[in-house]
């Protein structure tokens, strides 16, 4: 009988093992937040990566971080200037854009060295840089703003020389270039003087802009921080308010997902079509997977804003923010 009795019992065991094996869903990981160690103090402002491992972030007085492990560990490196630093943009392994308060500067050996392309100084370039992106290595743009109105330039020659857009159409300071396509793209905009905050659309490589959404009634009331796609169809926008909208035909109707009234967000990236990260003010980091119809909250230890996200892969981000804080997100 014992015998029978363990015979038994060893079956139930194995089967309870196979059922396990059998059934991997059932195991599921919650996303988790991970505080690193800074080198800085100062208010982080941008960050960016170019696959799993390479990134750098920027922020006030110049600094400059750079990881090659995936964020795990940064270095601080000599950027030789002191302008306040809110964009950064990896083209390539040895190629870098940073962008600021009245300056434009490039790295061609991975951050070991910088100069500057156009910058107060050179009486060419008085703009604060508040976005930075490229359609190839060679064609670019950088938007932001001129005293209280959109700023818009082009590169055509991989960032050697830059030349205005037009901003006719565009109302409000422009925060985000969002490129689609060669020939379309989307700028998001906050509040400038006399301008209200809105999306705009061009479908013509930049030659134009259409208003897709602008200020009215309070819809827009503090303007729209960051925007972001991963497939060129499903873009999601955030901004001042906790504002969160949705547009899921490139960008030519928009819909209002949600709405934090105490909290701002800066940041939004995309990791799937329907899925999405966003972070801001109070330490926030939010997270959707059904193409922005509900959030769920995730802890980050930190009540520190946070400025700017990057995507590592499919299940790592980057979040950096005041106080040199970094936060790495699996999700």
């Amino acid at each position: 009988m014992k015998n029978l009795s363990f015979f038994i019992i060893s079956i139930i065991l194995l089967l309870s093992l196979i059922s396990c094996k059998e059934n991997p869903a059932k195991v599921q990981t919650q996303p988790k937040t991970i505080k690193i160690q800074s080198l800085t103090n100062v208010h982080l402002f941008g960050v960016d990566f170019l696959n799993s491992n390479l990134g750098f972030a920027v922020g006030d007085s110049g600094v400059i971080l750079k990881t090659t492990d995936g964020g795990d560990n940064w270095t601080l490196l000599n950027s030789g200037v002191t302008n306040n630093l809110f964009r950064v943009k990896i083209i390539n392994t040895n190629n870098i854009f940073i962008g600021g308060s009245d300056i434009i500067a490039k790295s061609t050996n991975s951050g070991q060295n910088w100069f500057r392309i156009a910058d107060h100084d050179s009486n060419d370039f008085k703009d604060v840089v508040l976005d930075i992106n490229f359609i190839t290595d060679s064609i670019g743009f950088i938007v932001g703003q001129h005293g209280y109105y959109p700023s818009l330039f082009r590169t055509t020659d991989a960032g050697s020389t830059w030349f205005g857009g037009n901003t006719d159409s565009i109302t409000g300071v422009i925060s985000t270039y969002l490129i689609i396509n060669p020939s379309t793209a989307l700028v998001s905009c906050v509040t400038g003087y006399d301008w209200p905050a809105s999306i705009n659309k061009t479908t013509d490589s930049g030659n134009s802009y259409h208003v897709m959404i602008y200020y009215e009634n309070g819809n827009l009331p503090f303007g729209l921080w960051s925007m972001h796609t991963c497939d060129g169809t499903n873009i999601y926008s955030v901004g001042g308010g906790g504002l969160i909208m949705f547009s899921g035909d490139t960008g030519s109707t928009w819909s209002y997902r949600n709405r934090y009234d105490t909290i701002d967000l800066y940041s939004v990236k995309a990791f799937s079509s329907q899925s999405a990260l966003a972070c801001g003010s109070k330490g926030t980091l939010i997270k959707t997977t059904n193409y922005g119809q509900s959030w769920d909250t995730l802890s980050t230890g930190t009540t520190e804003t946070l400025s700017s996200l990057s995507i590592l892969n499919s299940t790592t981000a980057i979040a950096v923010g005041a106080h040199g804080t970094i936060i790495k997100i699996t999700y």
